[in-house]
């Protein structure tokens, strides 16, 4: 049984594709979604109680061998009510520092700036939340982090059995492009991702209006959602007025996950320019950039959480600092007035996810792993 909240955005598309693998491969699976994710702040306690009910009446009338829990809070909530009531491994997949996500949160409401000096608000939330997460995770009876910078993060306080297992693509979805002419002076940026601070749209913009200063024609598309960001959403859109972009920039809102290889195919460069002013850790393995590479697209992004694990400077695309736009813009440029470069890039990306990162590969180390977990409780 794999358990998630259904919400657009990784964890969803990634519980998903599991799901539709284990059934190629013979297993019975049962994906149980928690669907009122609207609700959720208004009605938590009820809908938790819902779901607990539900879920004991149905796994005790199923024989499942292991309960497979995406997300850390609601739903891993869920996981630790399920793993008191029955002997069934409980696993949790982690896919981001979970003390920083919600501390990030929690000051971000707050309206309290983010520090690492010692003794700070936000470092002692971080501590506090570090320490809560530790035993959170010990609680479970394995623990699956989806990049080595999670594992090397978390691993000195661990407990329970542990691996790493990257995320996987679908990789006869996610098809490589067909190369084209490029233009010399067009140029199309693409971002996929939730339209917040922390993910750096702004960079984005901002190196987009470098490159027109410079001569090039601009053009952005911008796939995601906006929900509760209409500070951050009003803030963009002075930018792009007064740099002029308008018509240049192309708020394209949440899609279906299978729509976003239309924007894979169209682009020339995908840029995820995740800043860590307050998510120090938010970004563990960005679907988005693993599902650009299967379709031979050259990256753009920051280096932080797992994403190094990705990509590699001058092999796959290209590595900045927080905040550097200027960088941006010299990248886009490379890439523009490089044809072998780019041509190297685009062969690399397509390798490297269909050597280390398809689908099929990532969910049978799933089961090799489930079957080490199983073995090891009898």
């Amino acid at each position: 049984m794999i358990i998630y909240k259904l919400k657009y955005g990784g964890v969803a598309s990634q519980a998903n594709l599991m799901y539709y693998e284990f059934i190629k491969m013979k297993n019975i699976v049962v994906l149980y979604s928690i669907i009122n994710s609207q609700n959720q702040s208004k009605f938590f306690i009820l809908n938790l109680i819902k779901s607990m009910i539900e879920l004991k009446r149905f796994i005790a009338s199923n024989n499942f061998d292991v309960i497979q829990i995406y997300g850390a809070f609601y739903a891993g909530i869920l996981g630790l009510f399920l793993k008191k009531l029955n002997k069934i491994p409980t696993i949790i997949r982690v896919g981001s520092l979970i003390e920083d996500f919600y501390s990030g949160r929690i000051l971000e409401k707050l309206k309290i700036n983010h520090s690492n000096r010692k003794l700070s608000i936000s470092y002692i939330l971080r501590k506090i939340l570090l320490y809560f997460t530790i035993h959170f995770l010990n609680q479970f009876d394995a623990v699956i982090f989806n990049s080595y910078f999670l594992k090397y993060h978390y691993e000195k306080q661990m407990k329970k059995p542990f691996t790493v297992i990257w995320n996987g693509i679908d990789t006869n979805v996610f098809t490589k492009r067909k190369m084209k002419r490029k233009t010399e002076n067009s140029f199309k940026m693409l971002f996929v991702g939730r339209i917040a601070y922390r993910k750096g749209v702004h960079d984005i913009i901002k190196a987009a209006n470098i490159l027109r200063q410079n001569g090039f024609q601009v053009e952005i598309d911008l796939v995601g959602g906006i929900d509760g960001e209409d500070k951050y959403l009003e803030y963009l859109n002075k930018l792009i007025c007064e740099f002029d972009m308008t018509k240049r920039v192309n708020f394209v809102g949440p899609i279906a996950h299978e729509k976003t290889i239309d924007f894979y195919q169209k682009n020339s460069v995908l840029i995820l320019a995740t800043n860590d002013k307050i998510y120090s850790g938010a970004e563990g393995l960005p679907n988005a950039i693993m599902e650009a590479m299967s379709c031979g697209l050259p990256i753009i992004a920051t280096r932080i959480g797992g994403i190094p694990e990705l990509v590699e400077n001058y092999v796959n695309g290209f590595l900045v600092e927080q905040n550097d736009y200027k960088k941006i813009a010299f990248y886009c440029k490379k890439i523009l007035q490089n044809n072998d470069l780019h041509e190297k890039i685009v062969e690399s990306n397509y390798k490297k996810i269909n050597n280390s990162f398809s689908i099929t590969e990532c969910t049978s180390k799933y089961i090799s792993f489930y079957q080490f977990i199983i073995n090891e409780r009898r």
